[in-house]
């Protein structure tokens, strides 16, 4: 198996990792693009995540609140900043996934995380 070719055990390792609640954060930010084909907006925030990055994906489980967030994002000509309540899901990787990662792709990668946008206000 040569250095381009992702290992299969590892792709399903991870794509059907059990993420799991660990926390409800609030933070402020503002919405970079929402798709609302995947039910998804990308959000850049004030404040650092959990695993140190400050843009994340948001899954919008719920039709209103990504119909609500794009009419608020559209409405005006500068950004509009929010405060936005999100879950944080995580899931932890095997030993052999971290070691992998890090000695095949130089990354440090113990958890994986995913997060949902439960709801948000528009910060004037």
């Amino acid at each position: 198996m040569g250095k381009d070719t992702f290992p299969k055990w590892l792709a399903e390792e991870i794509s059907s990792a059990k993420m799991k609640k660990l926390e409800t954060l609030d933070l402020t930010g503002y919405v970079l693009d929402i798709n609302k084909k995947d039910n998804k907006a990308d959000v850049q925030f004030y404040e650092q995540l959990p695993d140190g990055r400050q843009i994340a994906t948001l899954t919008i489980s719920e039709k209103k609140i990504l119909k609500d967030l794009e009419q608020e994002h559209n409405k005006s000509i500068d950004v509009p900043k929010f405060s936005f309540k999100i879950i944080v899901n995580k899931a932890s990787l095997s030993d052999k996934a971290k070691e992998y990662l890090n000695e095949n792709y130089s990354i440090t990668l113990d958890n994986l995380y995913s997060f949902e946008l439960e709801s948000f206000a528009s910060l004037k």
